[in-house]
């Protein structure tokens, strides 16, 4: 409820603001950017008893996946106030593990916002978004890679610039998931989200925050009906055009 009161206040503010001409967006410069930054997700299992469990893709309690999202935005305005935003993005998730049984895993997924949003103007050039709306993203590929240890022990010693051609390859074995399949959620997540974006001059700082719909069924039980969930965080900053 708290929430939902400050969104509305901060709607309101928005608002006052243009109705009384502080300082009109120049909305026009901020229709089009690139932006890089960090990006984290975790899936959330919750119980007919109310509790919940946090983990990330390979059931660790309470970690989280942690990556890079790049890519660019495109924010037509209807005005100084409302306006719309979308992008294409890519994310790129990292994660190591000798004792889950691999050495590094990698993911790499595709993201596409389609948000609303509201201004609160400051200056010509200096204005606050406020972000809501949904989003989707698909898994390209997820890949385990381990070292070959039949390798390590019998040819390493033999091939001194194994660390510089393309042999070093070699030394790893590759295994990719399958998606919706043995327990591995699907390809697929639709979430809603809100965030907070700040325009000063030509660069931007933006937050985000989502919450999955999709149910990837960890634990599905037919009795239960338990619901496995993502939800992810975003912090980036952008250059505009």
């Amino acid at each position: 409820m708290n929430m939902k009161k400050t969104i509305i206040s901060l709607f309101l503010f928005a608002i006052a603001c243009n109705s009384y001409s502080i300082s009109p967006v120049d909305y026009e410069n901020d229709l089009y950017g690139v932006e890089v930054g960090y990006v984290n997700k975790q899936f959330v299992t919750r119980f007919p008893n109310g509790e919940t469990f946090h983990e990330d893709l390979f059931g660790r309690e309470d970690h989280f996946l942690h990556g890079m999202q790049l890519g660019a935005y495109y924010q037509p305005m209807i005005n100084n106030i409302f306006g719309l935003r979308t992008g294409l993005y890519w994310e790129q998730y990292f994660s190591s593990g000798e004792s889950m049984g691999y050495d590094s895993f990698t993911e790499g997924n595709i993201y596409i916002p389609l948000n609303a949003v509201v201004t609160i103007p400051i200056k010509e050039t200096i204005a606050i978004n406020l972000l809501g709306g949904i989003s989707m993203n698909y898994i390209v590929f997820g890949e385990l890679s381990s070292r070959d240890e039949y390798w390590d022990n019998n040819y390493e010693n033999y091939v001194p610039l194994l660390w510089i051609n393309d042999l070093y390859n070699s030394r790893y074995e590759s295994e990719y998931l399958h998606y919706g399949q043995d327990g591995w959620p699907g390809r697929f997540n639709a979430q809603y989200e809100f965030g907070l974006r700040v325009r000063i001059d030509g660069l931007s700082i933006r937050g985000t925050y989502s919450r999955g719909v999709t149910n990837h069924k960890f634990y599905w039980d037919e009795n239960q009906r338990l619901r496995t969930r993502e939800r992810k965080l975003t912090i980036s900053i952008g250059y505009i055009f």
